[in-house]
C-alpha cells in the first residue's frame, strides 16, 4: 500500500521519498492534508534513538499557529503513530509545510558568488531576526540555522531564505561546527543540549559572513577550524583582512563574539536593523606572557588561547606538564595569572591525592578556558546534553563506564553552575538548565544502586525525562509515557512470538522514572530467582499500572500473562483448586483485567491453604511411615519360616495399602 492515513486526514505517500529532508537516523515522505490538498507537505519520520526534541513538539505547534507566515518550515501536527499496516514500527511523525525551492548550499565546501550587503540584508538577516525574535519570546531555539538549512526559490526580489525544521532531531545533532560558539563546536553532537537562543544569533553571524565572503574564508582550514578560533577569535578567524562594508562588519563584530555575554542579543540586532549603525562590542586580543612556555613541539606560545588549542590536541602531554607544575609557573612567572594558579591548588585539595587522571584534566581546562564544555576521556560534554550521551552508550552497550565515572566523580558537581539548594528566581531557560544539571547530579544515586528499580537504566530515564522506552520488548513501539508502554504490551501479547516475560530492566526502570509508587512486595518478587514469583511481581507491577492509567482492557497482554500462569498454576498442591483456577482463568483474560488475573493467580490466603494442607498431609505420612516401620520391626521372632513369610506378606499388603491410603489423605486434606 502506497498511502496511509494518519490521524483521520494526513495522507502519506510512501512511494514519495523526499531524500533532501532524510539523514541516518530520519526518514521523509510527500504528504497531505486531505482538508487542504493544495497544500504540500513533508512527513518526517524520526527515530526513538536519537529522539527528536519531544519538549518543544507542542510549543512549536503553538507558535506556528499564532505566526503561520513565519519564514520558517512550519509545524502543522504531530503525532505518535504508523505508517504501514503491518504496524510493526511506531514512531514521531512531524508533518511541516514543505518549503518552495533549494537548499541555499549543499556543502561546508561550496564556492560561490558573494552575496553583497543588500542581498545578506533583505533576503538572510531580517527573515532569520524575525524567526529568532519570535522563537526568543516564546522560550525556544532553532540551534541549526545556517545556509546548509535554509532553502531559496532565487534572488528575485519578493524571495527570501526560509529556515528548516530543527525537531526531528536532538538539538543541534547536524549542526556544521562552524555555524556554533567555540564552546558548542567542541561537543560530541549527541551531548549538546537545548542550547540557548544566543547560539542561534552566532549561526546567524556566522551565516553572514559565509554567504558575504562566498564560501570558507580562503586561509581557514576546514579540518581545523576551532584551533584557529581558539587562538585568534571567531571573528578574526571568519573575517581576515577582508574588505567587507562597514555596516556588515558592525553586525559580524557583535554576533561573532565568543564570549557569551558579549555577545549581541535580539534587541541590539532590532536596533541594528532599525536604526543603523550600532555600538558593536570590541574583540580584545588575549593578554600576552611577558615569555613564551613550549608545549607539543609549538615553540613560543605567548596566550592561554593558544595553549589551550594544543593541550585538547594532546591531553596526556597537557597532563604531564600540569603534574610537573610547569602550567602553573608559566602561569605565575610569566603571565602573572595568579587567580588561575590558585584555582588550580584549589582544585586539587578538593579533589585530593586519589584523583584520577581525568578529573584532574577536567578541572585544568574548566580553569584555562571557563566556558568550556567538559571533557572526560577524549570527548566534550555539555552538562544538559549528558543524559543523551549517557543514554546512546548505553544503548550501544560503549563506554558506559566512561560517562558513568564522571556521573560519579566529585569535579562534576564542583564545576556544576547549579546549586541544589537554590530557590532563588530564575529565568524559564535558566529554570531548564537547573533541572537538567539536578537531574545529571542524583543520577549517581541511581547508579549506585544494583537492586530492581536501579543501575544504569534507571540513571539513563532520569537524565533523560522525554526519552521513549528502549527495551528491546517495546522498542520498535516508541512508548513515551506509560499508557503508551502498556498499549506496546498488549498489542506484543496478541502476537505468536513473544519474549519469556513482558518486562526487564529498562520498562522497570521506565517505571520508576515516571513516578509511579511501587509496592515493595512488587518489588521482591521481580528480584526473586524463581520464574514463578517474577511472573507474579510482574503482573502486580503491570495490574497495577492498568489501574492508575484507567486503561478498561488489555486482552494481548492479559492473554500473555494467562500463558506464563500455567506454571503459577501447577504449582499449587490441591488439585480441586488448579481446576478451579483453569475455569475462570479465560474469563478473565477475555475481560482484559490483569488486576481480577493477578487476585486470581496470585491469592495469599489460597497459597497459604495449600501450603499448610501439604505440610499436615506430609506429617501424618511420615507418622504413618514410622508406623508401619515399628510394626515390622516388632514381629521379628523365632517361628516356623511358613509364618514368618505370611507375617511378611501381611505386612508388605498393609505397608502397600497404606501408602495408596495417604496418598488418597493428602489430596483430600489439602482439598478441605
Amino acid at each position: 500500500m502506497s498511502k496511509y492515513i494518519v490521524s483521520e486526514y494526513f495522507e502519506v505517500s510512501l512511494d514519495q521519498p523526499l531524500k533532501e529532508f532524510e539523514n541516518e537516523f530520519v526518514r521523509a515522505y510527500a504528504a497531505r492534508d486531505m482538508r487542504q490538498p493544495e497544500l504540500q507537505l513533508v512527513c518526517i519520520k524520526t527515530s526513538t534513538f536519537p529522539p527528536p526534541r519531544f519538549g518543544l513538539i507542542d510549543r512549536y505547534l503553538s507558535l506556528f499557529r499564532s505566526a503561520p507566515s513565519l519564514p520558517m518550515m512550519a509545524l502543522v501536527h504531530s503525532a505518535n503513530s504508523y505508517i504501514n499496516s503491518s504496524q510493526d514500527s511506531k514512531s514521531t511523525l512531524l508533518f511541516f509545510q514543505r518549503p518552495k525551492g533549494q537548499r541555499v548550499i549543499t556543502s561546508i565546501n561550496d564556492r560561490f558568488t558573494p552575496w553583497n550587503e543588500d542581498l545578506i540584508i533583505e533576503k538572510l538577516v531580517k527573515p532569520a531576526y524575525e524567526v529568532i525574535n519570535s522563537l526568543s519570546q516564546k522560550g525556544l531555539t532553532h540551534q541549526t540555522i545556517s545556509p546548509l538549512n535554509m532553502f531559496m526559490v532565487g534572488p528575485e526580489k519578493n524571495n527570501i531564505v526560509r529556515i528548516g525544521e530543527s525537531l526531528s532531531v536532538p538539538a543541534g545533532f547536524y549542526q556544521h561546527p562552524y555555524f556554533e560558539p567555540i564552546n558548542y563546536s567542541m561537543i560530541d553532537p549527541i551531548a549538546k543540549g537545548e542550547g540557548s537562543i544566543t547560539n542561534d544569533l552566532f549561526a546567524l553571524g556566522a551565516s553572514v559572513a559565509f554567504l558575504a565572503l562566498g564560501g570558507l574564508h580562503p586561509n581557514l582550514n576546514p579540518n581545523d577550524i576551532l584551533s584557529s578560533r581558539i587562538e585568534n577569535g571567531s571573528y578574526h578567524s571568519y573575517i581576515g583582512k577582508n574588505n567587507l562594508s562597514s555596516r556588515l562588519n558592525e553586525l559580524l563584530r557583535g554576533l561573532l563574539h565568543d564570549v557569551e555575554e558579549h555577545r549581541w542579543g535580539v534587541y541590539e540586532v532590532g536596533q541594528w536593523l532599525t536604526s543603523g549603525r550600532q555600538a558593536s562590542p570590541m574583540t580584545h586580543p588575549p593578554r600576552r606572557a611577558s615569555r613564551p612556555i613550549t608545549f607539543n613541539d609549538k615553540p613560543e606560545i605567548y596566550t592561554v588561547n593558544t595553549l589551550f588549542a594544543e593541550m585538547i590536541k594532546s591531553p596526556l602531554s597537557a597532563l604531564e606538564m600540569v603534574d610537573k607544575n610547569e602550567l602553573s609557573m608559566w602561569l605565575k612567572n610569566g603571565l602573572a595569572d595568579n587567580h588561575r594558579v590558585h584555582q588550580i591548588e584549589d582544585m586539587k585539595a578538593v579533589l585530593g591525592k586519589d584523583a584520577s587522571s581525568s578529573e584532574r584534566l577536567l578541572g585544568v581546562f574548566q580553569i584555562m578556558m571557563p566556558e568550556t564544555p567538559f571533557f572526560w576521556q577524549g570527548r566534550f560534554y555539555n552538562p544538559q546534553g549528558l543524559g543523551l550521551a549517557f543514554a546512546g552508550n548505553v544503548l550501544k552497550n560503549d563506554n558506559v563506564e566512561a560517562i558513568s565515572s564522571l556521573l560519579s566523580s566529585l569535579i562534576l558537581p564542583y564545576y556544576m553552575s547549579v546549586d541544589l539548594m537554590d530557590n532563588a528566581p530564575e529565568s524559564d531557560e535558566q529554570s531548564a538548565n537547573n533541572k537538567a544539571e539536578r537531574q545529571v547530579l542524583s543520577a549517581k544515586t541511581f547508579l549506585g544502586y544494583h537492586g530492581i528499580g536501579g543501575g544504569v537504566e534507571r540513571a539513563m530515564y532520569h537524565m533523560c525525562t522525554d526519552l521513549a522506552c528502549l527495551s528491546p520488548i517495546v522498542r520498535n513501539h516508541n512508548a513515551l509515557s506509560l499508557s503508551d508502554l502498556l498499549q506496546a504490551l498488549d498489542e506484543i501479547g496478541k502476537r505468536a512470538n513473544k519474549p519469556d516475560l513482558p518486562i526487564d530492566k529498562h520498562i522497570i526502570a521506565f517505571i520508576f522514572a515516571k513516578g509511579s509508587n511501587l509496592r515493595q512486595s512488587t518489588i521482591q518478587n521481580l528480584s526473586s530467582s524463581s520464574k514463578q514469583k517474577q511472573i507474579r511481581g510482574a503482573l502486580q507491577l503491570l495490574a497495577e499500572l492498568q489501574h492508575k492509567q484507567r486503561i478498561k482492557k488489555l486482552t494481548g497482554l492479559c492473554q500473555w500473562f494467562g500463558e506464563l500462569s500455567g506454571s503459577v498454576i501447577d504449582s499449587f498442591k490441591n488439585l480441586d483448586y488448579q481446576n478451579h483456577l483453569k475455569m475462570k482463568l479465560q474469563n478473565i483474560i477475555d475481560s482484559g483485567n490483569l488486576l481480577e488475573l493477578s487476585k486470581l493467580i496470585d491469592n495469599r490466603k489460597a497459597t497459604e491453604i495449600d501450603g499448610q494442607g501439604l505440610r499436615i498431609a506430609t506429617n501424618e505420612v511420615n507418622f504413618i511411615n514410622t508406623s508401619v516401620k515399628n510394626i515390622i520391626n516388632t514381629t521379628g521372632s523365632d517361628v516356623h519360616y511358613s509364618v514368618s513369610i505370611g507375617q511378611n506378606n501381611a505386612m508388605a499388603l498393609s505397608a502397600t495399602l497404606s501408602i495408596i491410603a495417604t496418598g488418597i489423605y493428602i489430596f483430600v486434606k489439602a482439598a478441605l
